[in-house]
């Protein structure tokens, strides 16, 4: 979950600055404009792409590579039975101490405490309402008189209200008045209320980021100066408008609160100023226009294109399996993931019923699939051509094994569907798509063909041949190995150097079958010893995952 905050907030942050270059270039626009733009990055922050990107998602275009293309085999990604090919990696045993469940206290304290504190200002605000008596209006909203020496102000979000201290006609004259209304007026016109609640919600949320504060500055001095523009363009005169705004100031309380539109404002020298000097806003010009609606555009097609193309890609040839011609993990990030999941769990209260969301197969190979099943209230996971293990709730979707040390926890798309599994153990987490029944009836179709024809998948052989030579040879043959299974190799290579030592020259190598999951299965035949080893069909004409050990003299030939 961290990571998915941090790409959140670096990704808002962005956009932010990206809103605050688009402002600057529009600044002798009119600031109604720069408004919606600082609005923008403010609702950003409520917005995840990933959000777009599930959405974008759901559009992607379903690309089955056929049976000639979907030949990556299982075991690079079979968690039992194939860990001894993986990493040679360290444990450590000290305890991790992991920051979140700390930093999401300090988080929610601080919104507590700033929602909470809004809440009561605006029940305080509530009650001096309620206390007011209406004034008769010619105008498009109601008034009220209030006994407070709060500024006038515009009230509610919807039926909204426009609040006057009792004393403001001993304070203003009528021409002046009518320019304090028509500055509420433009308020509701522009759903200011609202817009200022919503960014009010945000400053909670994200209370600790310092970008989140700055924007709301600039909320609430540009809503001004458009409300500003607005009255001016009324036909109001100007200085009887900056009159009225500067006795207003002195006179009375501002609102305590954003989401309550006052008269006052940010940067009040400013805003004089520019009620006196400045000229009508100028419209955005073509070119201005231009830049900000493909901008926009832009912000919204980006994450939607990521998500169309990284669901065609994990649907497509390879699918998620081409991580295994990636860098992968470090080491130090799988021995840090392999502490993490051997750490003791307790199974946390859950409603049976409620699993039946995640049960389903998922593909965790052409030939292979995780099957997730419910028998009343306990819960299982059956890898093919494996026994069943027992699953046990940790919270929310998360579950863990005790026959093993990992744990499994189900993925949800945008509509709130389990759309895959991540299986996290070993110190790999490898995420299945979930399959829909017809596909899930192909693949064990598929696999039962391959079974029974029981014909070795080609070029396994020849790569058998070429990795027992060389490491009989005291040498490391990886050129034919995806970069994940190579770094593997690699670090493994001074403890299999010294095995191999042992066995003399390579005499020959036999093909036994094809394994219930649908790897090769071969006996490699050294002077001194024969080793079993087990292969997975060549992807790109690769190979992504092989497992040997020794064969004991009671298994012969055929074994």
């Amino acid at each position: 979950m961290m990571p998915a905050v941090l790409n959140h907030l670096w990704q808002s942050t962005l956009f932010g600055c990206a809103v605050a270059l688009v402002a600057l270039i529009l600044r002798k626009s009119g600031a109604g404009l720069r408004f919606q733009l600082w609005l923008a990055a403010s609702v950003k922050f409520l917005l995840p792409f990933a959000l777009l990107s599930t959405i974008g998602a759901l559009f992607a275009p379903v690309l089955d590579p056929g049976p000639g293309l979907r030949t990556i085999g299982e075991a690079a990604d079979r968690f039992p039975e194939f860990l001894n090919s993986g990493p040679v990696v360290g444990k450590d045993m000290t305890p991790i101490f992991d920051p979140a469940p700390w930093l999401l206290a300090v988080w929610a304290a601080g919104a507590i405490a700033i929602l909470g504190v809004r809440f009561f200002r605006w029940r305080r605000l509530r009650s001096i309402l309620r206390a007011s008596r209406p004034l008769p209006s010619a105008g498009p909203l109601p008034v009220r008189a209030s006994p407070s020496v709060l500024e006038p102000g515009l009230f509610g979000f919807f039926k909204s209200v426009v609040l006057l201290p009792e004393s403001l006609p001993q304070t203003l004259r009528s021409d002046e008045i009518e320019a304090i209304l028509a500055h509420e007026t433009a308020h509701f016109q522009r759903r200011d209320n609202l817009w200022a609640a919503i960014h009010m919600l945000v400053e909670g949320l994200f209370w600790f980021h310092p970008m989140v504060w700055w924007i709301g500055r600039r909320l609430i001095a540009d809503r001004e100066r458009a409300c500003d523009d607005a009255v001016v363009q009324c036909g109001h005169r100007r200085a009887v408008y900056a009159r009225a705004i500067l006795i207003s100031c002195r006179t009375y309380l501002r609102s305590s609160l954003a989401c309550v539109s006052g008269v006052s404002g940010a940067g009040l020298a400013g805003r004089i100023e520019a009620i006196m000097t400045s000229p009508a806003p100028g419209r955005a010009t073509t070119a201005q226009m231009a830049v900000l609606l493909a901008a926009g555009a832009l912000a919204i097609a980006t994450p939607l294109l990521t998500g169309a193309l990284g669901a065609t890609a994990a649907n497509g040839p390879g699918g998620g399996w081409a991580s295994l011609f990636d860098s992968g993990p470090t080491p130090a990030q799988v021995a840090h993931d392999l502490a993490a999941q051997e750490r003791p769990r307790i199974p946390a209260p859950f409603a049976p019923a409620r699993f039946d969301a995640y049960v389903g197969d998922y593909e965790l190979g052409p030939y292979a699939i995780q099957s997730i099943s419910r028998r009343g209230d306990r819960f299982f996971a059956q890898l093919t051509g494996q026994n069943a293990v027992e699953l046990y709730p940790e919270g929310g979707a998360e579950f863990f094994m005790k026959a093993v040390p990992a744990q499994i926890s189900f993925v949800a798309g945008a509509d709130g569907r389990t759309t895959a599994l991540v299986q996290h153990q070993g110190g790999i987490n490898l995420r299945m798509r979930r399959l829909s029944p017809a596909a899930a009836a192909d693949l064990r179709a598929r696999l039962s063909r391959r079974i029974a024809e029981n014909r070795p998948s080609p070029g396994t052989e020849a790569y058998v041949r070429r990795w027992a030579a060389a490491a009989a040879a005291g040498r490391l043959d990886d050129s034919q190995m995806a970069h994940a299974l190579a770094r593997a190799a690699k670090e493994q290579w001074p403890q299999t150097r010294v095995t191999f030592r042992t066995l003399g020259p390579l005499k020959d190598v036999r093909f036994l079958r094809v394994s219930p999951q649908g790897a090769d299965l071969y006996e490699a035949d050294f002077q001194n010893r024969r080793l079993f080893v087990r292969v997975e069909p060549l992807v790109r004409g690769k190979e992504i995952a092989h497992f040997w050990r020794f064969m004991s003299p009671a298994e012969g030939s055929g074994a």
